[in-house]
């Protein structure tokens, strides 16, 4: 059986030996309708801001630095931003909020497996490791962070960013890798299992070996960095301008500079795949049968390409020369007035997008399950 890693994220593809020997591989892992369900857990966690990794709650922390230092900061947006924060981290969804990091992780402890030590190595690196460095950065964040943004004390704000919350974010950061590499490894196990299925009923949509694929790639879109969605390049062009501003060494503003390209360009030591390699792939992938598929591909391959395309050019073009070249307020003017705008236009059309393929997914599983 052939295994497709898109990224981090598992696509499970052919007919497994077990469905076919059944004859039953149209509601089967493998089969027609198990591909198209598959195809949108992997295209959501394509595009997903992941709740359960607080790479949006560091960069809205960025971002309410660099608006309250501006020479008129705006209040409202400032206060938008902070809310916005406050969201990522405690969002209510049985109160019509997005589901923040709390609830997600809540979930996990919840439901997430343990029946073997894989499935605990999971959990504790998402609910533990990766937990405990989150829960000190919104701390940190409340009670230091966010009282010096609103008294107007943007300097003293910056220097906890860089000392406390940065640090904490890094830490944060290494056990979500860590969750990522476990869950890539688990997929492989769980087709192994798939093949060497004795039933139908274990393959089946809706069993066993499929509630547990889903629930794996559900923990992925909670804390994969969305390879299609170009936070993490935002996030990082906001860290080369931090850096500059700092006096930061050549070294790590060549770091983040090579980094910031290579999630456009792929990374070829770790064959990791960047946006420009991803996009061809889910060309090819997504079908334009129905309306609802053409503007799910719409939106994937054009709508929100379009901005995250110049905003690469700006970041290669305009803003790392600016930043090499130590002329930090150009800098701020290039992020703040021509990438900031084609973020939010991206951003935009991601938001769409994955309402789209949540439907998309929801509507085949029932219609399969029915």
């Amino acid at each position: 059986m052939l295994t497709v890693f898109l990224g981090s994220v598992m696509v499970f593809a052919g007919a497994p030996a077990a469905s076919r020997a059944q004859g039953s591989s149209d509601r089967s892992i493998g089969g027609p309708a198990y591909r198209k369900i598959i195809l949108m857990k992997d295209l959501i966690a394509d595009i997903l801001p992941p709740p359960a990794y607080i790479i949006e709650s560091y960069l809205t922390a960025l971002r309410a630095v660099d608006e309250a230092e501006r020479e008129s900061p705006d209040k409202s947006k400032i206060n938008a931003l902070l809310e916005y924060g406050r969201l990522l981290k405690e969002g209510d969804s049985s109160k019509s909020e997005m589901a923040g990091y709390y609830e997600r992780i809540n979930v996990w402890k919840k439901d997430l497996s343990e029946e073997n030590e894989d499935w605990k190595a999971i959990k504790h690196n998402l609910v533990k490791v990766s937990f405990d460095p989150a829960k000190k950065f919104f701390e940190i964040r409340d009670t230091k962070f966010n009282p010096l943004i609103k008294a107007g004390k943007a300097a003293e704000a910056k220097k906890v960013l860089r000392t406390q919350l940065r640090p904490l974010y890094e830490e944060h950061r290494k056990g979500i890798d860590k969750v990522v590499q476990l869950s890539r490894a688990m997929g492989i196990k769980l087709e192994r299992q798939v093949a060497l299925a004795s039933s139908a009923r274990e393959t089946m949509i809706g069993g066993p070996l499929y509630t547990k694929i889903i629930q794996l790639k559900d923990v992925v879109s909670d804390v994969l960095p969305p390879p299609m969605y170009i936070i993490e390049t935002y996030l990082t062009a906001m860290e080369l301008l931090d850096a500059a501003d700092a006096r930061a060494s050549r070294e790590r503003i060549d770091e983040l500079a090579k980094y910031g390209l290579r999630l456009r360009d792929g990374n070829v030591q770790t064959k990791t795949p960047g946006y420009n390699e991803r996009l061809p792939q889910w060309e090819k992938a997504l079908s334009s049968d129905t309306p609802d598929d053409r503007e799910i591909k719409r939106l994937m391959t054009k709508a929100s390409v379009e901005p995250a395309q110049k905003f690469f050019d700006a970041l290669e073009n305009q803003l790392i020369p600016a930043v090499k070249q130590g002329n930090v307020t150009e800098a701020k003017n290039i992020l703040r007035k021509d990438m900031l705008s084609l973020y939010e236009e991206h951003r935009k059309n991601i938001d769409l997008l994955v309402a789209a393929a949540d439907k998309k997914f929801k509507e085949v599983e029932r219609e399969v399950l029915k």
